[in-house]
């Protein structure tokens, strides 16, 4: 096997997932993978070594929210995380396999490999986790592609490594030419620009863990932290709309009418629209839902896509008697309807936390109408992780792609606004647990 080149690519291509600013690595980072053309069994093998390695690398911060917030045994949590790295190396298998049938017309590989990836976030439920243009968080030559899509940008990513590898290989330094071309383009790319009505968003965010969030002796205390920041956050900077994150209070709607009340009370209190992640109960069952507070009237929206083992089980005969993350351990029912809140002639779509993973579901928010999206999540299940920091670079592609505002608010975990051209909007204010988003 060819140990070097296996771990060089590793090396080169997960870096800047944890350090962002080395995204240029991944320039080069399967050009080693490009020189290794084995036998047909061989070339598996490889692949999937290198797939698991790969992945299981990226995918070990689950680890936390399934053993220690979800009390799954750890080697229960070690078998779960297992088996999705190992379903993630089979793409790589597949990626190697062409390597292999084209490593004569090599330029026909990175065609292949961006249909893997996209392919590999719809199919089943998808898993749109670390798809390779999210390397390019800090990169200004190639973010602007996004606008066309941001798998635009592995395609071009793979294109620039197989030039190189040519340059390289048949030792045609003008193949370096093109690399050069697609950094430029990507560059001068035409900014997007969008017009929205003036909008003051205050978000609050009172950063609860995850383990304290459904304590019952802590249950009023955290709504009522809530409740009274939010009264006083409005009446000293006036905002058209307060954001709470995805549920961030202990309430069940619909379970208990006193519950219901607290909520509605404020509104009737603080007369500024309220949006909120909040758990609801049904007549069909449990939802995890976007909830817009505005004057009497009540608007919702319920999560479409679901987190697989988080929200429901996939595979109930196998899995039931290992996996208990739901509430009362059942399985959250996912929406069919997109919602897009009409806040004083803005609209505002609000997906929740992992949503923000599939470009073509944002996709639809903004064909519905959607100028702002409000991403409301809770980092409180992989806190002492680099996840949180990593999802909220998904929000910068979904607002290029979009040319839309993104912001995302979060429990225990980074608030940030993105502009159409993912450039961060810094808050006109911020303070302890509260950020003041003003847009003109």
């Amino acid at each position: 096997m060819p140990v070097f080149s296996v771990a060089l690519s590793l090396i080169l291509l997960l870096l800047p997932f944890f350090v962002p600013s080395l995204f240029f690595l991944e320039f080069v980072g399967f050009v080693p993978l490009f020189f290794i053309n084995r036998n047909f069994g061989a070339q598996v093998l490889i692949g999937a070594v290198f797939g698991f390695l790969y992945q299981i690398i990226l995918v070990s911060f689950l680890y936390e929210p399934i053993h220690v917030h979800a009390g799954i045994s750890s080697v229960y949590a070690i078998a779960l995380i297992g088996i999705l790295a190992f379903y993630l190396a089979a793409w790589w298998v597949i990626f190697f396999i062409s390597i292999k049938l084209f490593h004569n017309k090599i330029y026909i590989v990175p065609i292949i490999g961006v249909v893997l990836e996209a392919a590999r976030d719809h199919i089943f439920t998808g898993v749109p986790l670390f798809d390779l243009y999210l390397t390019q968080f800090q990169d200004k030559f190639l973010l602007g592609y996004a606008h066309f899509s941001s798998y635009l940008i592995t395609f071009l990513l793979l294109l620039i490594n197989v030039f190189i590898y040519i340059a390289i290989a048949k030792k045609k330094p003008a193949f370096a030419m093109p690399v050069i071309a697609i950094l430029l383009i990507g560059y001068f790319l035409p900014a997007n620009h969008l017009k929205i009505s003036p909008i003051k968003i205050l978000v609050i965010s009172e950063d609860i863990a995850q383990d304290k969030r459904w304590d019952p002796d802590l249950y009023y205390t955290i709504i009522n932290r809530y409740i009274k920041q939010t009264k006083i956050l409005v009446k000293r900077f006036h905002p058209n709309l307060v954001v709470w994150p995805e549920a961030a209070v202990p309430i069940v709607w619909n379970e208990y009418q006193e519950d219901n009340d607290l909520l509605t009370n404020l509104e009737d209190d603080i007369k500024i629209p309220l949006l909120t992640g909040l758990l609801s109960f049904s007549s069909y069952g449990y939802t995890n839902s976007a909830f817009l507070f505005k004057g009497t009237d009540i608007y919702r929206y319920d999560k479409i896509h679901l987190v697989p083992f988080g929200e429901y089980l996939p595979i109930k005969s196998i899995f039931d008697k290992i996996v208990d993350l739901t509430q009362n351990g059942e399985d959250l029912k996912s929406g069919n309807k997109i919602t897009v809140f009409n806040v004083g002639g803005t609209k505002i779509a609000a997906p929740i936390c992992y949503e923000t993973m599939f470009p073509f579901l944002i996709k639809r928010f903004k064909q519905a109408g959607a100028t702002i999206a409000v991403n409301i999540t809770n980092d409180g299940w992989f806190s002492h992780t680099f996840a949180p920091k990593f999802f909220t670079r998904l929000l910068r592609f979904r607002a290029v792609e979009n040319s839309i505002y993104f912001l995302r608010a979060s429990n225990d975990g980074p608030t940030r606004l993105f502009d159409p051209n993912g450039t961060i909007v810094k808050p006109k204010i911020s303070g302890t647990h509260y950020f003041i988003f003003d847009l003109q």
